[in-house]
Parts: structure tokens; sequence; C-alpha cells
């Protein structure tokens, strides 16, 4: 068995590169906010949101800008003009989702959805549960493909006040790799130099310490363009959830820590990954729009020479 594992997984996915079997965009570029979570708070996303579990709200706004509507859709069962969608109960004030979008919601409301433009609201959707089966399976693959990924591009933390990522690309793929500590809790900007070609700048943030910044601005340099903020993914390897997380100078580029609790209270730029999430800072587009390698056919013919071998070693 540990053989077939090997065979299976040595050959798929590790070692990945974006240049070798691209594949098309996934769930997680159809969203701004996706929180596994609760959600709580008073602000907005620009983007499509997807929360797991329950909002408890004050006066929240959805889908405030049309590009958030983005088409094609990936996401197994969502609609393009799908915007807001909740696996659980909503309760609180006011819930406003714009530009004509659809709020569907697994559970139950108590609060007013006001859908701006003409989009419905739908309560008990059983095609929820799916769309989040969906989520789920994508940024996990994310997880695993980011966490595959080996250094090749290096972080100058030498100066005070500014850091900067130079870019190595290989495969199309920046990698750089750093503690939490070092890149979060120091003062300064970030910068990014180098080779900006890539068509995926990962930045492997190490350690599952809190984080809640105060002299730091991260949105700055390129990391302040949305045409480089939709190719950043600061991957948070080592969250888990005992993990919290505040940018108070604002971050560019997109967060995957999956595990980890989030209070927004500066404008975040970029697709947001978290579990629980505190909505007192805006969250703004541009969604990631990093493709995520498919598993290869030999990976799939290998999950079911796996499932043969574990029903021949049952019987």
């Amino acid at each position: 068995m540990q053989v077939l594992l090997a065979i299976l997984f040595g050959s798929t996915l590790v070692g990945s590169t974006l240049g070798a079997g691209r594949a098309g965009a996934t769930p997680i570029s159809d969203f701004n906010l996706i929180a596994f979570g609760n959600l709580e708070g008073t602000s907005e996303v620009e983007g499509r949101a997807a929360i797991q579990g329950n909002v408890s709200t004050g006066s929240t706004n959805y889908v405030t800008r049309a590009a958030g509507l983005s088409s094609p859709v990936s996401t197994n069962g969502l609609g393009v003009l799908d915007g807001l969608i909740i696996g659980g109960n909503v309760t609180g004030n006011p819930i406003n989702v714009n530009n004509g979008a659809n709020t569907r919601i697994g559970g139950t409301t108590g609060a007013i959805i006001n859908s701006n433009g003409g989009g419905s609201v739908t309560e008990n959707d059983a095609g929820v549960a799916d769309i989040f089966a969906d989520i789920n399976f994508a940024v996990q693959s994310a997880e695993t493909f980011f966490g595959s990924q080996t250094v090749n591009s290096t972080i100058d933390l030498s100066d005070g006040n500014r850091v900067v990522f130079d870019s190595n690309p290989v495969g199309g793929i920046s990698v750089f790799q750093a503690s939490s500590i070092d890149l979060f809790m120091r003062n300064g900007q970030f910068d990014l130099v180098g080779d900006l070609s890539a068509d995926l700048f990962l930045i492997q943030v190490t350690g599952s310490n809190d984080i809640s910044t105060s002299g730091l601005n991260p949105n700055s340099f390129e990391f302040n363009d949305d045409a480089f903020q939709s190719r950043i993914v600061f991957f948070f390897e080592d969250a888990d959830e005992n993990t919290d997380l505040q940018f108070n100078g604002g971050l560019g580029g997109s967060i995957l820590a999956r595990l980890a609790d989030l209070e927004v209270t500066t404008s975040l730029e970029g697709t947001v990954i978290v579990n629980d999430i505190t909505l007192n800072g805006e969250i703004h587009l541009p969604t990631a729009s990093v493709p995520i390698p498919e598993p290869s056919a030999a990976l799939l013919i290998g999950f079911g020479l796996m499932v043969m071998w574990l029903r021949q070693e049952r019987a």
C-alpha cells in the first residue's frame, strides 16, 4: 500500500508547476471571500462571498461592484448571478446584496435581505451543500499544491522599513518563504522586484502564532497593483484553529489560511479564505486568478486502483 501511494502522489501534484498541465479557473477564482466558519461584522465585500457557517451582522454589503460577478464560473452548482452563498442561518441587521446578485441560504434568515437590482433570495436551498463541497475540494487541493512547491526566490528582511521579494520564477511560479513573525511583526512596506513575469507569486508563511500588525503597510508598490494582487497568494501553511490574524495596514494579495480566524480592520485586496471572520473592514477585488493544476489522468486511474485494493483487503 505504501508503495502504491508513493507512486500515485509522488508523480502528480508534488513538484508540479503551472506551466505543466495548466488548468482552468477553480472555485477560488469565483469568490472574493470564502469563510468556512461564521461571519459577523458591519462592512462589505466587493465580489462574491461564501460563508459555510452562520451570518450574524450589523448592516453589511455584498457584491458592491458588478465586476464581482465574474463569468464564467467554475464552482459546481453556482450560477453566474449567485453573489452571496450561506450554509447556515442569517440573523442581525439588514444585508444588502447588490448588482442584481442572488442570495442562496442553506438554512433560514431572520434578517432583512435587500436585493438591489432584482436578485432573488432563496432559503433552505439544498444546492448550497454541493457548492461548499466543491469549494472545500478546491481549497484543499490548492493547499496541497502550494505546500508542495520548492522555494526558488528570496526575501530580503535587512531593511527595517522595507521587505524586498526578489522574484526568480521556475515554471511560471515564484516561491518565497518566511515566518509570519519575520514578515508581519515589523514596520514598513512590501516590494516585489526581479522577474515579474510569473503567473503566481506564492509566499509560504510559516508559523501558527497570532498576527496583529501595527507599523506595517504591506499594501505598497506591486502589492498595491491589482495586476499583481490577482497573482499574489499568502499561504499560511501552519495556521491552525488557534491562529488569529489581523492586518491593520491592509494587505495586497490573496490570503489562504483556511483554519485561522480573521478580523478585517483595514481593506484587504484579493481573495480571502479563512475560518471565522469579523468583517469590520472592506474586502476588495481582484479575486485570485491563479489556476491550480487538475489531478492528472494517472492520479485518477490511481485512485481507482487504490479503491480496488482496499476492497480486496476487506474481502
